[in-house]
């Protein structure tokens, strides 16, 4: 893992910050108004989803609990609703019952 992560960094320095090796591309401009116009509205959604996910996860929670209430129903528990929690969580998990052989 270690071996990768330094190997990743290594070609980072080189692809990004590495000298330009074929002169056609020494022309070439970073990014384009339009370009810009795409991406600074996606980097700010990264960002609003990033310190604020309630509106996102509120959207996803009920099919999740109806999911939950499928796979596993004998682990969930059912929850006084607030604002705060999901109406179900998970409980832990019963122990594992020792097989007796003969």
């Amino acid at each position: 893992m270690i071996l990768a992560a330094g190997y990743l960094l290594w070609l980072v320095k080189r692809v990004f910050f590495g000298p330009i090796t074929n002169s056609e591309n020494a022309s070439l401009r970073d990014l384009s108004f339009r370009e810009l116009a795409t991406l600074i509205p996606l980097i700010a959604l990264i960002f609003w989803i990033g310190v604020y996910p309630r509106p996102i996860l509120d959207r996803i929670n009920p099919a999740l609990d109806a999911w939950l209430k499928q796979v596993r129903p004998a682990q969930l528990i059912e929850q006084p609703q607030t604002d705060e929690t999901a109406p179900f969580v998970l409980a832990p998990a019963p122990p594992p019952v020792p097989e007796v052989t003969p």
